[in-house]
């Protein structure tokens, strides 16, 4: 492997990925298959993309112990937001509520993870970058949807693929749980 892209992301519980799997499926009935359709709920906290692999052994040394020492934090979720992008596509997703404590412990995680002050919104995507007119159908349906749950997120997983490689499925490369 020359290169490796790698995903760090935090894993809801089993039941919050079932519930997840439901409204894709249920978003599937109306649009029909689409890309992401089949993938476990997760939020994503930041990807590195194209980095030789030599390169994240001293990283996950300098980044594990600070993150070892955070809390596990019990995240809500709160209906369905939105992101509109660029190309002229949307994202669906399930909204994780934002309180003082959920934006203070999102914020040290991104510092303990050397992220930066880039914009950053936790969520669980259930449809992500579909074109604008498979929006207008489905979006209706989720709007009116009320989902409120509550999950504890207590580990941080790093997944890892072969950048050049377009078959290559993620793979976990490291797990670091939470105090």
């Amino acid at each position: 492997m020359n290169y490796a892209d790698y995903l760090f992301l935090l894993p809801p519980n089993e039941h919050i990925k079932e519930k997840i799997a439901q409204y894709k499926q249920f978003a599937g009935n109306v649009i029909g298959s689409y890309p992401g359709m089949n993938a476990t709920a997760h939020i994503s906290v930041m990807h590195l993309y194209r980095q030789k692999p030599y390169f994240i052994k001293p990283f996950m040394e300098t980044i594990r112990h600070g993150v070892v020492g955070t809390p596990a934090i019990i995240l809500h979720v709160d209906g369905f937001q939105f992101f509109t992008h660029k190309d002229e596509t949307m994202t669906i997703y399930a909204a994780i509520k934002p309180t003082y404590q959920t934006d203070n412990w999102f914020s040290g995680l991104k510092k303990k993870l050397k992220v930066g002050n880039q914009p950053f919104t936790p969520h669980l995507t259930i449809l992500k970058t579909i074109p604008i007119d498979s929006f207008y159908k489905v979006w209706p349906l989720f709007k009116s949807q009320t989902y409120q749950d509550k999950f504890t997120v207590n580990r941080l997983f790093v997944l890892e693929k072969d950048s050049l490689n377009k078959q290559d499925r993620w793979k976990i490369h490291d797990e670091i749980a939470f105090r």
